[in-house]
């Protein structure tokens, strides 16, 4: 679960619905919180959102976004979608399906379970608490250089093959920063002082290393490339 902590799936999710007039279509879809694929959509000319609700984050986003299909299914059709959801319109004619009443419906059915669970990054945890965290996280990101460059060592240095060894400490790093991110969700950020700062510390390194560690993946491919191009 940490790696998905680390890159936001634990955060909520918007579950909507939009009316394209040209189609003559509904189109259910699921955005993070923060993102802009919702935006996009209703930007385009004769887009309207006409519901939405929001999910304690992705995994019951997608559950009750896939309620909706199914409820809808007799109506289904596929339209040319620039944003890669062709799959997820149906006919108007068919009115959409409350997405309240799903998302209660299920939340009732997986009460105490991970489907109601949210856990938020640093950078987007709401509050001064989580703001004051992100700065003692940013300042050990900051200082973390050393870290980084151990770590390179150790994967030029192993046996199995690059592209492995690499892609699975960035793995690694990344399940390590969500892991914190979850404890931290568990102890309650309380800001400095308490077992919150020592957990934003770990939250900071490991999100270097990853950071760092993609950098470098992405460095060495592109070096790489420009070798095998000038030869």
């Amino acid at each position: 679960m940490g790696s998905e902590v680390y890159r936001g799936l634990a955060e909520p999710h918007i579950i909507y619905i939009i009316h394209f007039e040209e189609t003559r279509t509904f189109k259910v879809g699921v955005t993070r919180h923060d993102g802009s694929r919702l935006t996009q959509h209703v930007r385009r000319q004769g887009a309207k959102q006409v519901a939405g609700v929001d999910a304690p984050n992705k995994y019951a986003a997608q559950i009750v976004e896939g309620l909706v299909l199914r409820e809808v299914r007799v109506a289904q059709v596929f339209v040319e979608d620039p944003l890669n959801g062709g799959t997820e319109h149906w006919d108007d004619r068919l009115n959409p399906p409350s997405l309240d009443l799903l998302l209660a419906s299920q939340a009732g059915e997986h009460r105490d379970s991970e489907w109601s669970r949210t856990v938020w990054r640093l950078e987007s945890g709401p509050g001064e608490k989580f703001r004051a965290l992100q700065t003692i996280a940013q300042r050990v990101e900051a200082s973390s250089d050393a870290a980084v460059r151990e770590r390179i060592q150790r994967i030029e240095g192993a046996t199995n093959s690059w592209e492995y060894a690499v892609a699975s400490a960035i793995d690694d790093s990344r399940e390590m920063a969500g892991r914190a991110l979850v404890r931290l969700a568990d102890e309650g950020a309380t800001g400095p002082g308490s077992e919150a700062e020592t957990l934003a510390e770990q939250v900071g390194q490991h999100s270097a290393i990853a950071k760092g560690l993609e950098r470098y993946r992405r460095d060495s491919r592109r070096t790489g490339r420009d070798r095998r191009a000038n030869r």
